[in-house]
């Protein structure tokens, strides 16, 4: 037996609140929601530093470098919204963080003139940007529904998935990247989701059972 420094269970996800989440309607749940109504929203942040390819091969016994650039870089929150169809709409900003002005602001100029048709359900996690009571009452008021997803529930959610491939496809790229192009490397990255990719997400996360 080996002693070893144990590490802090980020395991705080409520049961109750997973089941809830696929069992109860709106606004407690998306239970009875076609997954085409669904539109899955979140926030990530990109800079250099983590564009950094940190794996790589070399041969034995020599030292892997990379010329990658090591500057953390001015950091940017892209909030992307998806559905079964693909990118929904997107924001880049300069702010390293989400405030629940600038969350308004993206539900009022970018997302909510894309989603035409009324009925549609926005998906997003806790953030407390997201409980601001004037973007509730704006999405109520454009004709669509909001369900938080449960706490600790990254799992739950679809747009985790694409916020990962868009930053691998990124990292692709990491030779390239520099503090003048990141921004549109980020967009070009984006671009690349596809419908197909997105719709798979929804169905890898639950969102479709019922359905078929």
């Amino acid at each position: 037996m080996t002693r070893q420094v144990l590490g802090k269970s980020n395991n705080k996800a409520d049961e109750g609140a997973r089941l809830a989440y696929y069992t109860l309607p709106p606004p407690h749940g998306i239970a009875g929601v076609h997954p085409d109504r669904l539109v899955d929203v979140d926030e990530t942040g990109v800079w250099l530093a983590v564009c950094r390819r940190k794996l790589g091969h070399v041969p034995r016994g020599e030292k892997g470098e990379t010329h990658a650039p090591y500057s953390v870089g001015k950091k940017y929150t892209v909030t992307l919204a998806i559905d079964t169809g693909g990118v929904v709409a997107y924001l880049i900003s300069d702010a390293p963080g989400t405030t629940s002005e600038m969350w308004y602001a993206f539900l009022q100029g970018s997302l909510l003139p894309h989603l035409a048709v009324p009925g549609r359900v926005l998906l997003y996690d806790n953030l407390s940007a997201h409980g601001n009571a004037a973007a509730r009452a704006l999405i109520v008021g454009s004709g669509h529904e909001s369900v938080k997803r449960p706490k600790y529930s990254c799992d739950l959610g679809s747009i985790e998935f694409a916020n990962n491939v868009f930053k691998t496809e990124l990292r692709s790229h990491w030779y390239d990247l520099t503090e003048d192009n990141l921004v549109d490397h980020v967009e070009d990255a984006i671009q690349t989701l596809t419908a197909e990719q997105c719709e798979g997400f929804f169905r890898h996360t639950g969102h479709f059972e019922g359905f078929e």
